[in-house]
């Protein structure tokens, strides 16, 4: 065990040092900082990708930040669009004339519908430690005539993307919440309330180490559901309305390379997308630990799955991360939308009988014709996404259950060209190496 709470980067040192010092094959965690990058990894996210190319199974609770499905998003995702009213006198004065609010559908700010949160951060599409867009925060009352709290930090080149507004108190509901670009170009937006509902929700609450490439993000569904028995899938047994739902949109390589050059906006798809969240599980059980009693949250969920992991492991020691999560996909009763969906990724995990781990194959294949400088990001059934930046050959790193189907689709087209699949639908019999991609 150890502390995520000293601080991002002793959290990370942490990670490091429970795989390399004390050789943990299953990590799970339940933290977020509200600074992680969402649309890069950062110290954190990258701490878990050096556990997982290691050979560690690395899972992290989604969030309860809400989901889009539910009504209960607290998230806006978007490009910048200037919007055509103007600032708020009160706002005006301390912004300047050359300032320039983001339209929300017709409007220059999202309200806040609930009185539930008191922390709203503000991020952008530009690399960590080198933002040169400068872009603002503000938070008024319901007729915008006060500023309640903001966050005006400077970006000037070497600082991170990122404002971050709070108050002591939660912020009445009908707040205002206006994101404001100061001075710069347009940039992809990525508005966080941390628990709070907004009018103008999105996907995408999910965020930072928890919803990495490399882990395996965790949805909660309250065990209630299962009416003192277990699971049965489908309608029945939905995602939690506060788990925080995915796709996950990443622009930056985590050394800050752009992953399509130019291009780090959501409405001409750059960047790459990350199929989150991964799997779900149970909340709202009950513990003998004070102050848990009963304990509900995907900080709960995110456990239940590590421990399932766990008995697959203790079953069969010799067991590869990829195995052991090969299996668990197995197990998994589909719920929300028909097959992977955002909110619950492949369904919710259930033990498998016997704990054995499933005989799995690989998928690959070859990309062809990618220009130079160009990447395009592959998807196995909906998920396990890859980025390629160069022709030549691949494969997905999770495999697939012996018998289980898989199917390649293009998740990310390369700007300027447009890259097609064949061989790329079928049922796993052997190691799968003849996917082609060809890109024109």
């Amino acid at each position: 065990f150890a502390s995520a709470f000293a601080s991002a980067a002793q959290f990370a040192t942490n990670i490091l040092n429970l795989r390399s010092s004390l050789g943990c094959d299953i990590i799970v965690d339940d933290v977020s900082y509200f600074n992680e990058g969402a649309f890069q990894d950062g110290p954190i996210a990258q701490a878990v990708n050096t556990v997982t190319a290691n050979g560690a199974l690395y899972l992290s609770s989604a969030a309860n930040s809400g989901n889009l499905t539910h009504a209960t998003s607290g998230t806006f995702e978007g490009d910048f669009v200037a919007s055509a009213a103007p600032l708020p006198a009160v706002i005006a004065a301390v912004a300047g004339a050359g300032a320039q609010a983001h339209d929300f559908g017709g409007l220059p700010y999202t309200t806040l519908t609930t009185a539930g949160t008191r922390r709203v951060s503000l991020k952008w599409s530009d690399p960590l430690g080198g933002s040169g867009n400068d872009y603002d925060l503000y938070i008024t009352n319901s007729t915008g005539s006060t500023i309640l709290s903001s966050s005006t930090s400077t970006q000037s080149g070497t600082q991170d993307p990122y404002e971050f507004a709070s108050q002591g108190s939660n912020y009445p509901a009908n707040s205002r919440i206006y994101i404001v670009k100061y001075s710069g170009v347009v940039r992809a937006l990525r508005l966080d309330t941390h628990r709070g509902q907004i009018s103008n929700g999105t996907t995408g609450s999910t965020y930072g180490h928890n919803a990495a490439g490399s882990a395996v993000s965790v949805a909660a569904v309250d065990v209630a559901t299962a009416g003192g028995g277990a699971f049965v899938g489908g309608a029945t047994n939905p995602v939690e309305n506060y788990s925080s739902d995915g796709p996950r949109k990443m622009f930056y390589q985590p050394n800050g390379t752009a992953i399509t050059s130019g291009n780090v906006l959501f409405g001409t798809n750059g960047g790459t997308t990350l199929q989150k969240v991964d799997l779900a599980a149970g909340d709202c059980g009950t513990t003998t630990t004070p102050g848990f009693l009963e304990f509900c949250g995907t900080s709960a969920a995110a456990p239940t799955v590590a421990a399932i992991a766990a008995l697959i492991k203790g079953a069969n020691p010799t067991a590869t991360s990829a195995q052991i999560l090969a299996t668990m996909k197995v197990s998994t009763l589909d719920i929300e939308a028909a097959g992977w969906d955002r909110d619950s990724g492949a369904g919710i995990v259930m033990v498998p009988s016997p704990l054995v781990f499933a005989s799995t194959y690989t998928i690959g294949g070859s990309v062809s014709g990618l220009g130079a400088g160009k990447s395009v990001g592959l998807l196995n059934n909906g998920a396990d996404p890859i980025t390629r930046i160069a022709n030549g050959s691949f494969t997905f790193p999770t495999p697939v259950a012996s018998g289980a189907s898989y199917l390649v689709t293009v998740g990310a087209q390369p700007a300027g060209q447009n890259c097609t699949v064949a061989n790329g639908t079928g049922t796993a019999t052997a190691n799968v190496t003849n996917v082609s991609i060809t890109c024109v």
